[in-house]
């Protein structure tokens, strides 16, 4: 690993500094969270926790611990780019 790691380095500093979110990967995971929604929903735990995080958290953010199908379809590429660009940069530039 430590021949290597000089390289991965840049390939890890690049992907972070020049992110291209590209369209197909992002309709990929928006397809695997639908998938995981509702393979969640048939066991008890995914409702009890969405019922116990309202009932502790009425009127706040905390109360969702996970996308709803309504919010994935919110997500778009550009509100990907500009989150990051708002909120994922150095504090120098």
């Amino acid at each position: 690993m430590t021949e290597n790691f000089d390289a991965a380095l840049a390939l890890l500093a690049d992907v972070l500094m020049n992110p291209t979110f590209p369209q197909d990967e992002l309709d990929k995971w928006k397809t695997r969270q639908r998938a995981q929604l509702e393979q969640a929903k048939s066991s008890p735990g995914l409702p009890a926790n969405d019922l116990l995080m309202k009932l502790l958290y009425p009127d706040d953010s905390r109360r969702y611990t996970h996308p709803t199908v309504e919010s994935l379809s919110k997500i778009t590429r550009e509100s990907l780019m500009q989150h990051y660009k708002t909120y994922y940069v150095p504090s120098g530039e």
